[in-house]
């Protein structure tokens, strides 16, 4: 996570938000021209202009209404500076100066009130964390310097539990839980003790998708169906092969490291093909014969299918497939048990579940 990302959270618990329906700003702008258009407009990925007016003695009001507390962006025309802060329906009062507007004096808005509390328990954390990312690129990474990040990590996932624990009934704290989407786990156990309504939220949403998208292909869960046509044009289906263990490997002629992997699965193969195991290839060439050429070449006599789109291979783009070789281990009840498994690694796994 990066000090800037820490302007886009915003808070507001339910139980404070005010029962106003619509949103009063009073804006005053040192330094802004008369008829300077002053507008609102979302920062989600569907940008919309909520509200807008016209500058008068460097002062302004906007009105209008939010479904929730949302991260928004103050425009100034003319002028190359902008107020991000949160709205919600009440009544808020914005003070500011177009020679600086990155620190505004904003009152009467909660979501606000925790976004300023936010700042103070993250800021620090991550000045240490652009210190050490300074001392790492000028000196390199020391086991002492390694050390200390480790325990850095520590403390902002713990200052982050106990935010989350506080605030979850906050629209702060979806936008918090992105910051680890590369911790699936963490990021759905927060995800599961926030309120409904959170959970709803535009930003709970995304934090649900992350979470959905980082769950396919996962060792844990059903490997998901698919039909392809094989190198006779025919349609083969992965629920064919329920019963047996199959190995579906993600690879391509034109891949280097997928042409060096495959003795390795040719041997697995050979090794375990008369015991309830098959391997089933999917394939990101273009060419199909290129694609059959390698087949042979390699010695590659397990199915094979592929709809010769490339990297818009439409089972690798289902399950996310971002580099190969790939390949997901799958029971014979269709649960991905293990993923990624390359030589020995490969032959291992297979003697420990094939019998």
């Amino acid at each position: 996570m990066t000090k800037h990302i820490l302007a886009a959270f915003l808070a507001a618990p339910l139980s404070l938000i005010a029962q106003q329906k619509n949103f009063v700003i009073n804006g005053a702008v040192t330094g802004l021209n008369d008829g300077a258009v002053v507008s609102l407009v979302t920062l989600t990925e569907k940008a919309d202009t909520i509200a807008k007016a016209k500058a008068k003695a460097g002062k302004f009001i906007l009105k209008g209404n939010v479904a929730e507390p949302s991260l928004t962006s103050l425009n100034f025309s003319g002028i190359n500076k902008k107020v991000v802060f949160f709205v919600e329906n009440s009544t808020i009062d914005i003070n500011t100066d177009t020679k600086d507007a990155s620190k505004p004096q904003i009152s009467g808005s909660v979501a606000q009130k925790e976004y300023e509390q936010m700042h103070a328990v993250f800021d620090p954390v991550f000045e240490k964390f652009a210190r050490l990312q300074k001392v790492a690129a000028d000196s390199g990474v020391t086991p002492e310097l390694r050390e200390e990040a480790m325990a850095l990590n520590g403390e902002f996932r713990t200052k982050t539990d106990a935010f989350v624990k506080e605030y979850k009934n906050s629209f702060v704290t979806p936008l918090l839980l992105l910051q680890f989407k590369d911790d699936i786990a963490m990021t759905e156990q927060h995800y599961n003790n926030l309120g409904p309504a959170v959970q709803q939220s535009v930003y709970g949403k995304y934090i649900k998708q992350a979470i959905d998208a980082a769950k396919i292909g996962s060792v844990g869960t059903k490997a998901i169906e698919f039909t392809q046509n094989d190198t006779e044009g025919k349609p083969v289906s992965l629920s064919q092969f329920r019963g047996k263990y199959v190995l579906v490997d993600f690879w391509a002629s034109w891949c280097k490291p997928c042409r060096m992997e495959n003795p390795n699965v040719v041997a697995a193969y050979n090794q375990f093909k008369d015991k309830n195991f098959t391997v089933l290839g999917v394939s990101l060439d273009q060419d199909k014969n290129n694609w059959l050429r390698a087949i042979k070449a390699d010695n590659l006599t397990w199915s094979h299918v592929s709809d010769l789109k490339f990297w818009s291979n439409a089972v690798a783009q289902l399950y996310h497939v971002q580099s190969i070789p790939h390949n997901i281990l799958v029971d014979p009840d269709g649960t991905i048990i293990a993923k990624n498994l390359r030589g020995e690694e490969l032959i291992s796994k297979l003697s420990e579940v094939v019998k």
